[in-house]
């Protein structure tokens, strides 16, 4: 018998000695309720069962053409020119904001991960039509308080959202500065507010003033089409590269200081690649049109690593083809990347750079869900395990108790 059937074996039998058990003793006297069908969502199943290094696709609904097409017709992607959508860890749903080629119009969509579903949402006030632009790297979110941003293109406009009030508003305006296609926008938490980028000039929005300051210009970048991306664990924003493959690069710290980087091994842009970064080491990670590979850089270290030539999926071309959007998935520790097929169904794969220490039902921290974390589950529902710490992490569902709801969660990670 392998090691995986084993554990399988082993886990379902602890499982029934469990029920067993609880069945003798009666399920109110240790918090629980009746068993029904219960499990992970079909996002956070796939991510915990993931090994560091692999794809794997996630199956949704409502990804249709219909979903990222902003006109209906031949160059209405959604997607085209564009490099970033936004996760909020507490609503647990993904937000995305783009238009596809020339005056077609403005598109709202978002992905909910109880309901595995995509849908469109209702437009914002600031939609028009009639108006030109793309996505470019212009969604940015501040997880923390649940707000979700986009600078509008070829304006000083920028607009919030409020994910649990469902409401609009627009920020103060940007001072008088360059404008135009293929700007960026990243929210930095430990600076309090939004980095904007473009054609070498940054700005910094500060939430608590409600102020814009110029703190950086003439960085050696292009003219457009460039980027901005927040890595969590460097406290870091990497900025720059543009249009045609250009690979200058800066690194914001959490003072505000820019520093000039090597220059990177492949050409950085909106258009031509996509930058992410993994929430579990906070390395970025890079698609590149200019050679259809996978990259790692270190912005703390300046080192890059190629991890791989082989994609799951066809990145398209390098200018404007890829219609590929990444957002980092921070409660599963994957990166979701969001494909847009021009007249057909989307496709979603997950990445798992690097095994997570936080992941839903990984009782004792090991990296891994197997028969070890139900053992735990079953101890701590007939209190025979304590350690708050265990116990907590046992409330695999977040509702504030542990039982056998729990320990179906657990073991529906595992089970083939």
């Amino acid at each position: 018998m392998g090691k995986r059937a084993s554990a399988v074996l082993n886990s379902t039998l602890i499982l029934l000695l469990g029920m067993m058990t609880l069945s003798t003793f009666g399920l109110g006297q240790f918090g629980g309720q009746a068993v029904k069908a219960a499990g992970m969502s079909e996002l956070a199943q796939l991510a915990t069962s993931m090994e560091p290094g692999t794809w794997a696709e996630l199956h949704t609904e409502g990804f249709t053409w219909d979903a990222i097409a902003s006109s209906g017709d031949a160059g209405g992607n959604i997607f085209d020119y564009s490099d970033s959508a936004t996760w909020d860890p507490n609503s647990h749903k993904l937000f995305f904001i783009g238009k596809g080629y020339a005056q077609r119009p403005w598109k709202f969509i978002s992905y909910d991960e109880a309901t595995n579903t995509w849908t469109h949402m209702p437009d914002s006030y600031w939609f028009h039509e009639g108006e030109n632009g793309h996505g470019y790297d212009n969604n940015t979110i501040d997880a923390e308080r649940g707000t979700f941003y986009h600078h509008k293109s070829a304006t000083l406009e920028v607009y919030r959202y409020e994910v649990a009030t469902d409401t609009w508003s627009m920020l103060p305006e940007l001072p008088q500065t360059y404008i135009g296609h293929g700007t960026a926008i990243a929210y930095f938490p430990e600076m309090g507010g939004l980095i904007r980028v473009y054609t070498g000039r940054v700005h910094f929005f500060d939430e608590s003033t409600r102020t814009w300051t110029e703190i950086a210009d003439n960085l050696p970048m292009g003219t457009y089409h460039n980027i901005a991306e927040y890595s969590a664990g460097a406290k870091a924003m990497l900025i720059g590269g543009g249009n045609y493959g250009v690979n200058q690069i800066h690194r914001i710290d959490a003072d505000g200081k820019v520093t000039r980087l090597k220059d990177a091994p492949v050409g950085l842009a909106s258009a031509g690649s996509v930058v992410t970064t993994d929430p579990v080491t906070g390395d970025f990670i890079v698609i590149s049109g200019d050679d259809q590979a996978l990259w790692s850089y270190d912005i703390l270290q300046d080192e890059w690593r190629l991890i791989s030539n082989n994609l799951p999926f066809d990145f398209g071309d390098s200018w404007g083809g890829h219609k590929t959007i990444p957002t980092p998935i921070s409660n599963y520790g994957v990166i979701l990347f969001a494909i847009g097929h021009n007249g057909d169904d989307g496709q979603v794969f997950l990445y798992k750079h690097a095994r997570s220490k936080n992941v839903p039902g990984d009782l004792n921290l090991d990296g891994v869900i197997d028969n070890l974390d139900v053992a735990l589950c079953v101890d701590v529902i007939l209190g025979r395990e304590r350690d708050v710490d265990i116990v907590n992490r046992a409330d695999v569902d977040g509702d504030d108790r542990v039982s056998i709801l729990d320990l179906q969660q657990v073991i529906n990670v595992i089970l083939p």
